[in-house]
């Protein structure tokens, strides 16, 4: 009986023994299937964490499936660089995952005292810019044009990036092409062009597009309320009193105004081509000298007929 109980324990030495050196078992390696299920369940979890403060399980569980999710994403694309799934799947993890980040709130007291406390909450996209993620979305629509989903979910990222025309263009081709959209992609592309005409300020044209959606699903108790503030807002739009005229622009000053004209000096030689003129009429007032000479004249002439005539008398005396 001893002898049995020595052979039990030492099997199960060496069971034991083999177990542990026994190498892990690999991961299975991640397909589009379990890739897509890690994004839907850290879609929801993330969405609804954005409304509340999440435990810390919950928090640890959001990057759990981040960092699974994202890294599966990336093995099946370096695996196949030419596969549209696998860019879809890139790309929608990019752009559409949530993570878990920590913050730092910065609070005073009522004596001006400074407090700081670090919390964790999530956060959408995980890439710093949401050009990767766009990217790769569009790799998956080139890869697959006839692929109506991509497509459209390519143009709604670009509306949730706040690229308004890009979107546009790319729904209206969504719409107008000849994709085989599924009912509930026609459905949610005529949303997304209300949407966007609404921001736009485009109220008639964005209720155009939501009676599409309701013709396309008449039951969707949903849009009603939509359609009814786009019939709010464009009553308020043809009710409002017109823009008051906008006031004449200033007067603008030329940059470089003409100098002003200022009086310059005569120089000397035109200071005597002035006097010229005067010095002529002083002269003609010199040509007036010749007449007291013909008096002067006058009176010698005279003189000479007085001595004239004295020299008569004395011939006539002699």
């Amino acid at each position: 009986m001893t002898r049995l109980v020595c052979w039990t324990l030492l099997i199960l030495l060496c069971a034991c023994a083999a177990w542990s050196a026994a190498p892990p078992t690999p991961a299975a390696a991640p397909t589009p299937a379990t890739v897509m299920k890690d994004l839907e369940r850290n879609a929801a979890l993330g969405q609804a964490l954005t409304h509340r403060q999440g435990s810390a399980d919950e928090l640890a569980l959001v990057q759990k499936l981040a960092d699974r999710g994202l890294q599966g994403a990336r093995d099946l694309v370096a695996k196949n660089p030419d596969s549209a799934e696998a860019q879809y799947l890139l790309g929608s993890w990019l752009l559409y995952g949530y993570r878990a980040i920590e913050r730092e709130d910065v609070s005073f007291d009522t004596g001006g005292g400074e407090h700081r406390e670090k919390t964790r909450q999530v956060s959408q996209g995980l890439s710093d810019s949401p050009a990767d993620g766009l990217t790769a979305l569009q790799s998956a629509h080139t890869l697959a044009p006839e692929n109506g989903r991509y497509f459209v979910d390519y143009g709604a990222a670009l509306y949730d990036c706040d690229l308004p025309d890009e979107a546009m263009s790319v729904l209206k081709k969504a719409w107008l092409s000849a994709l085989k959209l599924t009912p509930q992609d026609k459905l949610r592309t005529a949303l997304l062009m209300s949407d966007l005409l609404a921001d736009q300020g485009e109220v008639s044209g964005a209720r155009e597009w939501m009676y599409r959606a309701l013709l396309l699903d008449p039951k969707n108790a949903e849009l009603v309320p939509r359609l009814r503030h786009l019939d709010r807002l464009q009553t308020e739009t043809l009710t409002a009193p017109p823009p008051a005229p906008a006031p004449p622009p200033p007067a603008v000053e030329p940059e470089n105004p003409p100098p002003a004209e200022q009086e310059v000096a005569p120089s000397d030689e035109e200071t005597t081509q002035e006097a010229a003129p005067e010095a002529s009429e002083g002269t003609s007032g010199d040509e007036l000298t010749p007449e007291s000479g013909a008096g002067d004249s006058g009176d010698k002439t005279s003189d000479g007929n007085e001595g004239a005539a004295q020299g008569t008398e004395g011939e006539s005396g002699g």
